[in-house]
């Protein structure tokens, strides 16, 4: 996320980790399948190759993050964070970006 509030073009793995939250696939950022780096080259060089995609990309990302990532919604965010460290659960289990 902080890339992308930088202006900064991203490639990220497809994980189910909050990841797609914000990096929508060909809206606000390039998603790759884990642990296959030439995919991962592969849609580097496309933004390399396509500076007018890429700043598509960035712009998209920015405008997504400013509207979905509010005080109220990263507040929770964080309360839900810390209450699952202070249960002893995982941190991060069940918590959603967005």
């Amino acid at each position: 996320m902080e890339a992308m509030m930088c202006g900064t073009p991203v490639v990220a793995s497809d994980l189910p980790t909050g990841v797609t939250d914000v990096a929508v696939d060909g809206r606000t950022a390039l998603l790759v399948s884990p642990g296959d780096p030439a995919q991962l080259a592969e849609q580097i060089n496309r933004l390399i190759g396509d500076p007018a995609l890429a700043a598509e990309l960035s712009a998209a990302a920015r405008t997504h993050i400013l509207e979905k990532m509010t005080h109220a919604t990263v507040s929770r965010q964080m309360l839900s964070i810390f209450e699952a460290a202070m249960s002893g659960g995982p941190i991060g289990a069940g918590v959603r970006l967005i």
